[in-house]
């Protein structure tokens, strides 16, 4: 089994235990995971507080610069990245054809570049609202100190780099932790990348949550000064609860539960394949994934009947598979 590492201060590190990571497409255990403990989420917040006052005087240019090099060295590795998240999460690898180039693993990794291209453009400048020879009002957006940003098991890449790489451009640094059930993707991403930044601008932990919840540790950490989190309610909650103490600021991205509602006037053989692909793309695993759906009860038989038919033709199973189409649910 490959060895998969943390990364604190700079350095790829091991932790004392380690954790099953399981296919979820054959329910066998095919990689170990780092599982840190309390001492190393305090170093890699210690650490990340120390690079901090250098990083935020770095001038933008540089550190969009070390964003710019990290891209490059992730396009480069795109195929195993989306192998390696196709293994862990379950959906689809793609880009084995240019028409599947933007399917399952394969495009999250795609979606991954373009936000952190996107975090290039973030302008820091003060925005004026008043400037008269009486006045002037300005807001200035300053760095913050060290951010934490834990991702959800759905995107693991996706919402981790999001989260990160506007984080270091505006001159913060970073300890991300990615979901117990994915945590591997993002620890290659790290490991491949760690060397375009500074030592402890960008820290990676693992932690097996049922042993240990290092999660609760780093949000209620007294040298963390914002937290951003992708994942379920309850645990948001949990999230603003252990932030409120001493007012740390929070982004939380929370499960929804979406319907679909169907008119008597669509197209019925299209609109149940716009439903069935919406409730099972990403193997059904998407905040806005459809839950249920409400239909005119003119038209009930006849999309109960496609729905039926496009759960009949969709090929699920491991993603590796280039006919699959759907990961195991």
């Amino acid at each position: 089994m490959a060895d998969y590492k943390m990364l604190i201060n700079g350095e790829l590190v091991d932790a004392k235990e380690t954790f099953d990571v399981v296919n979820p497409a054959t329910g066998k255990t095919f990689a170990k995971a780092p599982h840190c403990d309390a001492a190393d989420v305090d170093a890699a917040v210690a650490t990340s507080k120390a690079a901090f006052p250098a990083w935020r005087d770095t001038p933008i240019e540089e550190r969009r610069a070390c964003i710019e090099k990290a891209m490059g060295i992730i396009e480069a590795n795109k195929d195993a990245l989306a192998e390696l998240l196709c293994k862990e999460q379950g959906k689809p690898k793609g880009g084995e054809t240019p028409e599947r180039m933007f399917v399952g693993a394969s495009l999250e990794v795609l979606l991954t570049l373009s936000c952190m291209k996107k975090s290039l453009a973030i302008n820091p400048e003060p925005l004026v609202h008043m400037d008269r020879p009486e006045a002037k009002v300005e807001v200035c957006r300053r760095p913050l100190g060290v951010v934490a940003g834990i991702g959800p098991w759905n995107f693991p890449l996706l919402c981790v780099m999001q989260k990160l790489a506007p984080a270091v451009v505006l001159g913060n640094t970073f300890v991300g932790k990615p979901s117990p059930f994915t945590p591997l993707s993002i620890l290659m991403i790290t490991t491949l990348v760690k060397d375009c930044f500074p030592k402890g601008v960008i820290n990676m932990i693992v932690s097996d949550d049922s042993k240990f919840r290092s999660g609760a540790q780093l949000t209620s950490h007294p040298d963390i000064r914002k937290v951003s989190f992708t994942g379920s309610v309850p645990t948001g909650q949990a999230i603003m609860k252990a932030c409120s103490p001493d007012s740390k600021r929070v982004t939380l991205e929370m499960g929804g539960n979406d319907a679909a509602i169907v008119c008597k006037d669509v197209d019925v053989k299209k609109a149940a394949a716009g439903v069935f692909r919406g409730a099972f793309n990403n193997t059904g695993q998407v905040c806005v994934a459809v839950k249920r759906a409400f239909v005119h009860s003119s038209i009930y038989d006849e999309f109960v009947k496609e729905l039926v038919a496009n759960a009949e033709a969709a090929k699920f199973g491991d993603g590796m598979e280039a006919e699959t189409m759907y990961g195991p649910l």
